[in-house]
């Protein structure tokens, strides 16, 4: 089961991961983020459900290397992701959860393992009034939401 920390995780969705590596901050240009980014998964300050994994193995590309490379920041489906999991499949059922995402492998499970460990989402999303979000489904849970720049605020990096 995923241990609760002394010190604050966040969990990371494919959306941000995405944004991060192909929009915003390309690792040619952004070396010291990605370093940081790699200095918190080997602390395990920075972890994923393996589903996130999953949905980048869409695309072989440099971003599922370095996800590949840091393959310790996904973490497995435990016991207490599964009753968070059930509690949010319950509140927002497969026909629901769908709109959770255009390929809704990994949102609802971003969300279980940041509540059970008690830790914070890191994602791309934003509230949209006409689909359920990860923001929503944030709220809904408890779970704080960060956005990439709210995140890299928080962690008072600066590049």
């Amino acid at each position: 089961m995923i241990q609760k920390r002394l010190q604050q995780c966040y969990v990371i969705d494919t959306s941000a991961l995405i944004d991060l590596w192909r929009v915003h901050y390309a690792p040619d240009v952004f070396k010291s983020l990605w370093s940081d980014l790699g200095s918190l998964v080997s602390r395990h300050e920075l972890i994923a459900p393996d589903e996130v994994l999953a949905e980048l193995e869409a695309r072989e590309d440099q971003l599922l290397e370095w996800a590949r490379d840091h393959r310790q920041m996904f973490k497995m489906l435990d016991g207490d992701q599964i009753a968070v999991l059930a509690e949010i499949l319950d509140e927002y059922p497969p026909g629901v959860a769908d709109t959770l995402s255009e390929t809704p492998i990994a949102d609802p499970f971003v969300v279980a393992l940041a509540k059970a460990a008690d830790g914070k989402v890191v994602s791309s999303e934003k509230t949209d009034k006409n689909k359920v979000k990860i923001p929503d489904v944030c709220a809904k849970f408890g779970v704080p939401h960060r956005s990439i720049l709210e995140f890299l605020r928080e962690k008072k990096w600066t590049y």
